[in-house]
């Protein structure tokens, strides 16, 4: 009676385990993983925000490859990558990026696979590899066409004018870029940093001017 008690016992506790991580808990708990690494990330606490990014990639990797998790994996990783990004990991960061840039073509998901090749630019440009960040920026600026998001097409307008143009010397390039950014309507600190850059960049290209003609 015993062992046959202690049998029922064991299969209940197996079958309690089991529901408790099934696909749909796993998901789930991958979800309140990768929301609560959003809310730290807000908050601007990256460590802590890298850490649940990286446990709930630890729970994905465990869960079959619905759509819905693929998704998930995408923004996972694209956190993750910029989070890696802003301590300086620069190759951790692109290698993140690009994964999440695979996950969201999988899901054809327009507006993720835009915001994977931005990051994927920052990632590469951050290594001074500014050919490859330009390729990464116009695919993800043609996503944006594409979709009419006209916030991220002003968004990166200012950020090719600051972050490639200008350092690559093309000041003439930056100058209409950021112009166009300013025109296509920026907010807050942006528009900001956005006659910032436009300074330094027609201070910039009047030196060199006066540089190359003496």
């Amino acid at each position: 009676m015993k062992t046959h008690l202690k049998s029922i016992i064991l299969i209940t506790a197996v079958i309690a385990l089991t529901a408790c991580d099934s696909p749909t808990k796993r998901l789930q708990q991958a979800q309140a993983l990768y929301q609560e690494g959003v809310q730290l990330r807000e908050q601007r606490r990256s460590e802590e925000a890298a850490e649940k990014f990286l446990q709930g990639l630890a729970v994905v990797q465990r869960s079959k490859k619905t759509a819905e998790v693929v998704e998930l994996e995408g923004q996972l990783c694209d956190n993750l990558g910029a989070m890696y990004l802003k301590h300086g990991l620069f190759e951790d960061a692109f290698k993140q990026h690009q994964r999440a840039l695979n996950c969201f073509k999988q899901t054809a998901d327009s507006s993720g696979m835009m915001n994977a090749y931005r990051n994927s630019g920052r990632a590469v440009r951050a290594q001074e590899q500014y050919t490859q960040a330009k390729q990464y920026y116009d695919s993800a600026f043609r996503i944006a066409t594409f979709i009419d998001d006209k916030a991220m097409q002003s968004d990166l307008y200012l950020e090719m004018g600051r972050d490639y143009y200008m350092e690559t010397g093309n000041f003439a390039k930056g100058i209409e870029s950021v112009n166009l950014a300013l025109e296509s309507g920026l907010n807050g600190n942006d528009t900001d940093i956005a006659h910032m850059t436009l300074g330094i960049l027609i201070i910039t290209r009047a030196k060199t001017t006066r540089r190359s003609s003496s």
